[in-house]
């Protein structure tokens, strides 16, 4: 017998009015609201596509850098940082070097 009340008791708690299954149905979007939504978003691809086949050939983007180019401009930066790097380390060392010809000629 308790088994039979538990069982009402679930059935009673899940269901679902009329009204509340009328009013869900309600809220749900229609066959003509899904045609419009269809359209709208079809017709928001084609701006987008538009735009970007527009961008795509456009000649103003010739004056950007390209990857060849930005690698030279790498390989540039780093041949000056090496260069500097041993320009201050062979001038240092000729600089220690000569003052410590002066100060072993002058003891």
């Amino acid at each position: 017998m308790d088994m039979l009340v538990d069982i009402v008791e679930e059935i009673r708690a899940n269901y679902v009015t009329r009204t509340h299954l009328g009013d869900v149905v309600s809220r749900l979007a229609s066959k003509e609201d899904l045609r419009l939504l269809e359209t709208k978003v079809g017709l928001e691809l084609q701006t987008i596509q538009v735009k970007l086949e527009h961008v795509a050939n456009k000649e103003e983007l010739s004056h950007y850098s390209t990857k060849e180019d930005l690698q030279q401009a790498v390989q540039s930066i780093r041949n000056w940082v090496l260069g500097m790097g041993m320009t201050l380390f062979f001038s240092l060392a000729g600089l220690q070097f000569a003052m410590f010809q002066l100060y072993s000629h002058a003891r």
